[in-house]
């Protein structure tokens, strides 16, 4: 395995525990859609995350066979075939969260947080909180809507509070994504893993917006005169599909001639870009360009230009 991905990994795991002991200031937690009666008795319950998949994004939602720890274990092994290392990254989350997991008392209900779906829903529905995280250690879930839950939707909820989990390490402020994912993985969606179909002669670059990691991906040459970039992390967060992107120039920070030929003396210039291909999250833009450090002699700085900003390149040469 590269060394900068192991090095990685293991950045990761110790921030994340760091994460976890300091409290995190999100909170978080579920929400599902129930369908009441005209005494208040629930008629249907299901999470958000599947009720927005079938109803937002089209999906037709696999309602699978067997318990809730063999429907989470099939979706496990559905995970191994998208992300980077679920093992490391995802599965420990997952464990986390049924370790701290408790039903509340008969009758009480949870506060809703502000981290729902702007979609309408039909009459006597409505979204109702399921989960929410008291700190660190305790997960609350709301015993009455729980109980009305199939085994599907039950471990989506568990699924969801892992995922967003994950994404809050990351910076995610709120749960759509997470739920975009979710939706995902209980489908007929095809993914495919982000590791996949990687070449021999292959390097690899990450970003930084300041001291933050905003990409990685592999580069490698394809058709002669261009490369292809590999993402594992875009825009800061995990790729969840391989996607890729065809940059029209080949290796450009390995020689700056081109940069040189198009930018001139020009302290900042954007000068080769692409668009991103992935079945999950693609036709993403992706600009290059390179900084003139005046300052320091000339030297020559190259980086990825999003609305966030310039995001620094170190790559393997």
């Amino acid at each position: 395995m590269n060394i900068r991905v192991v090095i990685f990994i293991f950045v990761l795991v110790i921030g994340f525990c760091r994460n976890v002991m300091a409290g995190n200031e999100n909170g978080g937690g579920g929400s599902s859609v129930v369908c009441r009666g005209q005494n208040n008795n629930i008629l249907s319950a299901e999470t958000l995350d599947l009720y927005e998949g079938k109803n937002v994004y089209g999906l037709i939602i696999d309602e699978r066979q067997g318990s809730v720890q063999e429907i989470i274990e099939s979706i496990k092994q559905k995970l191994k075939d998208t992300m980077e290392q679920p093992e490391i990254h995802l599965f420990p989350l997952i464990s986390r969260v049924q370790s701290i997991f408790r039903l509340t008392g008969e009758g009480v209900i949870l506060k809703p947080v502000d981290d729902v779906s702007e979609i309408g829903f039909p009459a006597d529905c409505k979204i109702e909180q399921l989960a929410h995280y008291v700190d660190d250690d305790l997960l609350v879930v709301q015993r009455e809507i729980w109980g009305a839950l199939s085994n599907t939707q039950k471990a989506s909820l568990i699924i969801h509070e892992a995922i967003y989990r994950h994404e809050r390490y990351y910076g995610a402020t709120n749960s759509r994504r997470a739920r975009k994912i979710v939706s995902r993985v209980f489908s007929d969606s095809e993914f495919e893993n982000v590791m996949s179909r990687l070449p021999q002669n292959l390097k690899f670059c990450s970003a930084y917006l300041g001291d933050k990691m905003s990409y990685r991906f592999f580069y490698y040459p394809v058709n002669g005169d261009m490369t292809q970039l590999q993402f594992l992390n875009f825009k800061g967060f995990t790729v969840y599909s391989r996607k890729t992107a065809v940059i029209p120039i080949f290796h450009y920070w390995e020689n700056d001639e081109s940069s040189q030929e198009l930018c001139g003396s020009d302290k900042y210039c954007n000068y080769t870009s692409g668009t991103t291909y992935s079945k999950f999250e693609g036709n993403d833009s992706v600009i290059l360009g390179r900084e003139l450090d005046i300052e320091e002699g000339g030297a020559v700085k190259f980086y990825m230009l999003d609305n966030n900003g310039r995001n620094y390149l170190d790559c393997q040469i």
